[in-house]
């Protein structure tokens, strides 16, 4: 193209000498600088087309170069948990018939305190066995794991972030999405303040649970009373009366050794009397998996509100 470009010009050149006709030389002349002109935009279409199309070419290579990765160290996980797993199995065909064996040995025991003292020690063999297995089911169970879609591809990536935050300080993350998040949020909130907010949320009680004993989170999106709401479940211990007389006035932590700073909270109150939603701890889970709950409520309330097992508190955000 651009050979030919570089001929028509030279072409045009020698033209300009001719004074023969100066008039049909002129038409010629305007009839190239058209027919070059529409060959330059034609030229210059498809070199930016090329560009575009090479550099989605690159940054697709790129994605499938890091997805292949991710694939990589997933079947590297998937290969140690299974050498772990047969490892495991071995060991029971040799230990189930042992454990049977000890069993009817300890039934066997004239002496009660012989016999309690080998029942305190197979008990405690037998913690220790499904200690081991339950780490290992729990690590099978995350890797695999895929969590619901709200149809709003920030929110999503923020539950994802969450997730992968929780499978490395070995927390339980679990999802539940039980409305239309665009349709319940619309004209509620923007995108990036309903992000912080479960951000903010979602981390703190990651936190909370990092001492516990068990390890759960559960965030959940959804309606109560016609109001969207986002809740939180945790399995860590429950908020210091300071936390909460403080919440919205000044930064305050608990937990300054494993990451908390106060900031998340701050945030939260900010947020919500923005959006004069409602702050809500319960305290009072019926549930074996979890201690707490932690709800924001888009009530137009702007209120901090806490209820425990005895009484239930509510006061201005």
């Amino acid at each position: 193209m651009g050979v030919l470009i570089s001929l028509s010009l030279l072409l045009l050149a020698s033209l300009f000498n001719n004074e023969k006709n100066p008039y049909f030389i002129g038409t010629i002349i305007l009839f190239c600088v058209i027919i070059i002109g529409l060959l330059l935009l034609f030229w210059w279409k498809k070199h930016i087309t090329n560009i575009y199309l090479e550099k989605v070419y690159k940054r697709n290579v790129e994605i499938l170069e890091k997805s292949l990765a991710e694939q990589q160290e997933i079947n590297q996980k998937l290969k140690q948990n299974n050498d772990e797993l047969s490892s495991i199995i071995h060991r029971d065909n040799k230990l189930i018939p042992a454990m049977e064996s000890a069993v009817e040995e300890i039934l066997a025991c004239n002496s009660p305190d012989e016999q309690k003292e080998k029942s305190q020690a197979l008990l405690t063999q037998l913690k220790a066995m499904s200690s081991e297995r339950s780490t290992i089911l729990t690590d099978y169970e995350n890797l695999h794991k895929t969590l619901a879609q709200t149809g709003i591809f920030s929110i999503d990536a923020s539950l994802k972030y969450l997730m992968k935050r929780a499978n490395k300080d070995n927390v339980s993350f679990d999802l539940s999405v039980t409305c239309d998040i665009k349709e319940s949020a619309k004209d509620l909130i923007c995108e990036n303040d309903l992000n912080t907010l479960i951000l903010d949320l979602g981390e703190n009680a990651l936190i909370a649970v990092r001492e516990a004993k068990k390890r759960n989170v559960l965030v959940v999106l959804g309606t109560e009373n016609e109001s969207f709401i986002i809740s939180v479940y945790d399995s860590g211990i429950p908020f210091e009366k300071k936390v909460i007389d403080n919440l919205g006035k000044r930064r305050i932590t608990t937990h300054k050794k494993t990451g908390g700073s106060g900031i998340g909270l701050m945030t939260t109150a900010q947020l919500l009397r923005k959006h004069n939603a409602s702050f809500v701890i319960d305290e009072n889970v019926d549930s074996e998996s979890y201690t707490k709950k932690v709800s924001v409520i888009f009530d137009g309330l702007s209120q901090c509100r806490l209820i425990t097992a005895t009484n239930k508190i509510t006061r201005p955000l």
